[in-house]
């Protein structure tokens, strides 16, 4: 009973925090970290031996994230920005408590396809809901987002959904590919690759395209699945086509991707699609009923033969890359394309987003790690703190691009956390990855190899971007180094394995409590963004209701505060609103838009708003609004026309 629920809740959650903008804010993180608490909960009270999977190994990295976690909020005390550390805070206890949970399992490789099977099945679920908002906007609409011609529908980035369906098509690859697989596994996997490279190709993520690519190949290395053959069969053809038939509906790469045209090629992309998916699948189902798989599994190859074989391939493909190199002038045309990606900060807009995929500029990258690193250099041992680069990068930034993330998880680790941080998150980041890479040696070494290639494709993605804000993306990681970490089943038993009665409700007792800081920040989260909401509507009875309400939750967000300054405003009370922006300002001191709005309500009072409009230029100085502000205000002294000023001046509030 236990096992197949717990090894399926990753799977489960994934869809749900897909569903709800990648599980990127507090709102979605908190409802995820209580269902996974709950269910360590009830597992710790209930089962007959609740921590049987629980040994050294998943203790070392437990205790890596657990302080890693703690660290994340020790930070406050030098970066006086405690809510910021506490969003943090709740996502990485959220992959903390889903490794112990799934730690708490013992190790065996129906659990391991069990989890695989589920993250697999939810992946695909989320990149084809995704698709068919692309190809069919006519019957599943949806809002606009940021970057219409990009799909990045339902996780609201289109990096996030690229890497989404890079993972799933490894995970599907190795059901396609496996003969120990169930058939029905092997025909529905063969029958989604071509719709999940679809919906890879319309997100016009350059990185995740490569990083499926390397995840295939990886896999196939590893893994080295005897129906590997019978399902590239089945699956290389149809998969090539639906990507060329996808690439050419030019219309659904443009600005507006919804307009008659481009439903008429969403319409027939759909088609093509369908008849792919189900080509790929009734091949890869009569090459089953053909026993090919069967043969190919049956066949015997000597250990010799086996490395005669290995060698010849790694020679053949070694000659093959030299002669390319040679005949290609290999060599000049990488150093070209990478002096091309350092100068490129920008990627030129055009109006085909297919463009992008032939445009090797960094996008702005390179700036965001040289401030991270310069950041880092100022701070090395403890960083800025957590959540602290989006103050970091408004203050120093070169270019006016608004981030929030630092696009490298781990030069922004080191950016907020310092040495001490980074060396945490590796420890635990390495030893889920070589837990998952000791597995591949065990019999089932396909199964853990389709774990071990989607970890390096995560680890190497979040490289490059910041995946690690996404759960939707992420949590599925730390539930397969749990499965990876646990003591084998039939380990001998240890004292832990079935604790007494006491032990195990301090222990629920414990996880329920550091359940309360996430659920508490998910419950104030929502009505922050209902009071924003109200105050942009101009409703400020509604928008002081959610925003008192906010901070009788938690008392540390500076949000709320703000909305109340600004309601008071317009209520006729600028002193209590002054009252209400210093405490906004106190909570979070970096933030420039705390300061401009405090700047705002002094000029209201008639008081000298130029001090705090300055420190706000000071803390973001390439921002229009507070470049605008200041030059109003310096333009006279007089009260009676700061006040007027300040009343038409644009309110911060995102």
């Amino acid at each position: 009973m236990w096992t197949p629920t717990i090894a399926l809740l990753p799977g489960a959650l994934t869809i749900y925090l897909g569903f709800d903008g990648g599980g990127y804010f507090p709102q979605a993180t908190g409802v995820a970290c209580a269902l996974v608490a709950v269910a360590l909960v009830l597992r710790i009270t209930l089962a007959p031996r609740p921590l049987e999977g629980v040994g050294l190994a998943v203790g070392l990295v437990l205790a890596a994230l657990a302080l890693f976690g703690a660290w994340a909020i020790i930070s406050t005390s030098w970066s006086d920005a405690p809510a910021r550390a506490v969003v943090e805070f709740d996502r990485v206890l959220l992959y903390t408590l889903t490794l112990a949970l799934l730690g708490t399992l013992p190790r065996t490789a129906a659990t391991a396809r069990t989890v695989l099977a589920g993250i697999a099945t939810a992946a695909a679920f989320v990149c084809v809901a995704g698709l068919l908002t692309r190809i069919l906007p006519d019957a599943l609409p949806i809002e606009p987002n940021v970057l219409a011609q990009r799909l990045s529908y339902p996780i609201t980035y289109w990096n996030g959904l690229g890497l989404l369906a890079a993972l799933a098509i490894v995970f599907a690859t190795h059901f396609a590919a496996s003969a120990k697989e169930h058939t029905a596994a092997r025909v529905a996997a063969s029958a989604l690759l071509p719709l999940l490279a679809a919906t890879l190709l319309f997100t016009f993520s350059r990185a995740s395209i490569v990083m499926a690519a390397v995840g295939v190949v990886a896999y196939v290395l590893i893994a080295r699945p005897r129906a590997l053959p019978p399902a590239l069969l089945a699956v290389l053809p149809t998969a090539a086509i639906s990507v060329v038939w996808a690439y050419n509906a030019d219309l659904l790469a443009k600005p507006n991707p919804t307009t008659a045209g481009a439903v008429d090629q969403g319409q027939e992309v759909f088609v093509v699609l369908l008849v792919c998916a189900a080509a790929a699948g009734a091949i890869r189902y009569a090459l089953i009923r053909l026993a090919v798989d069967e043969r190919l599994e049956a066949l015997e190859v000597a250990p010799r033969t086996r490395r005669v074989a290995a060698f010849a391939t790694a020679g053949a493909l070694l000659l093959g890359l030299g002669g390319a190199w040679i005949a290609l002038d290999l060599g000049d045309r990488i150093e070209r394309q990478y002096d091309r990606f350092r100068a490129g900060d920008t990627i030129q807009v055009t109006e085909d987003a297919r463009d992008r995929l032939t445009d090797v500029g960094n996008n702005g990258r390179i700036d965001h790690w040289d401030e991270a690193l310069d950041a880092w250099r100022d701070e090395p041992l403890r960083g800025t703190g957590a959540g602290t680069y989006e103050l970091t990068w408004a203050q120093h930034r070169p270019t006016e691009f608004t981030v929030r993330d630092g696009h490298s998880l781990y030069l922004e680790t080191l950016s907020e956390l310092g040495l001490v941080g980074g060396l945490l998150l590796l420890a635990a980041l390495l030893g889920i990855l070589v837990a998952l890479a000791l597995r591949t040696r065990a019999p089932d070494r396909a199964l853990w190899a389709a774990l071990l290639t989607g970890g390096i494709v995560w680890t190497l993605h979040a490289g490059q971007d910041w995946v690690w804000e996404l759960p939707s993306v992420t949590l599925w990681l730390f539930a397969a180094g749990g499965v990876a970490l646990a003591r084998p089943e039939g380990a001998p038993e240890t004292r832990i394995a079935a604790p007494g009665r006491l032990p195990r409700v301090v222990v629920a007792l414990g996880v329920l409590a550091l359940a309360v800081t996430p659920v508490l920040n998910a419950l104030a989260d929502a009505r922050i963004r209902d009071s924003v909401t109200a105050l942009k509507a101009g409703d400020c009875e509604g928008a002081i209701d959610d925003a008192l309400a906010a901070t009788s939750t938690v008392s540390a967000r500076a949000e709320p505060y703000a909305v109340l300054a600004f309601c008071d405003v317009r209520l006729g009370e600028p002193m209590l609103a002054e009252r209400m922006m210093r405490t906004a300002v106190e909570r979070d001191p970096n933030n420039w838009i705390y300061r401009y709005g405090l700047a705002l309500v002094l000029a209201v009072l008639g008081e000298d708003p130029r001090g705090e409009i300055a420190e706000a230029r000071r803390l973001n100085p390439l921002e229009g609004k507070a470049i605008r502000l200041e030059r109003a205000f310096n333009a006279t002294d007089d009260p009676g026309e700061w006040r007027r000023r300040a009343l038409r001046a644009r309110l911060p509030i995102q």
